[in-house]
């Protein structure tokens, strides 16, 4: 290029020197390590929960450690979770125990995800009650739910955002499943990339209505 023109009559003189050219993919959304992840991380290897009533219960196409940052919940480690490149759903779930029977009860997750990545929350008492939704926490939306379900996302501090459904139960525990979703879908090949950081979770009764 002459003087900022693309078309010139050149001099003979005028070159450069060229070193070569690389093709590669640009990351998938929510990718921060060009890393490629494959190993699932098996129950035994997920960190100690502490809270009251609440334990993990395991993981499914996920590869989980620990991730840098201060706890916000109590009793729980943040958590990095990447989908392993295998094909169906990628979630840790958790049971939560010693609820009161016929109560309605807020589960919420702490997550923080790139532009791109949604996440699902799915929610059970084992029984009669169920409901899941996904949320796009970059934008703050919930994208889907289960009919009639009570579900929202707001904003938590130093960047946390926080996704939470309304459930009652007909036993005395929740089951509870926090996953990563690849363009509105919960079942997908992983990629060993995609990922989302996950604060931990928190259940909570709501306050009973007075007639």
């Amino acid at each position: 290029m002459s003087r900022d023109r693309i078309t010139f009559k050149g001099d003979g003189r005028l070159g450069l020197t060229f070193g070569g050219v690389e093709v590669a993919p640009s990351p998938s959304p929510g990718v921060r390590d060009p890393r490629q992840i494959e190993q699932e991380t098996a129950l035994a290897g997920l960190p100690d929960v502490t809270t009251d009533g609440l334990a993990l219960i395991g993981t499914t196409g996920l590869h989980a450690e620990r991730a840098d940052g201060d706890p916000v919940v109590m009793g729980q480690s943040v958590l990095r979770l990447v989908a392993v490149p295998t094909e169906g759903r990628h979630y840790l779930s958790a049971r939560s125990i010693g609820l009161d029977e016929n109560r309605v009860y807020r589960t919420t997750a702490w997550v923080k995800a790139a532009p791109g990545v949604k996440v699902e929350l799915e929610v059970g008492d084992g029984k009669t009650n169920y409901g899941k939704a996904i949320f796009d926490p970059a934008r703050r939306r919930v994208t889907s739910s289960s009919p009639g379900l009570t579900g929202g996302i707001e904003q938590g501090p130093h960047g946390w955002q926080k996704i939470w459904i309304d459930l009652a139960t007909a036993k005395d525990q929740l089951v509870l499943a926090v996953g990563i979703v690849s363009r509105d879908r919960s079942t997908f090949k992983g990629d060993g990339r995609l990922e989302l950081t996950f604060g931990g979770v928190e259940v909570a009764p709501l306050p009973s209505k007075r007639g």
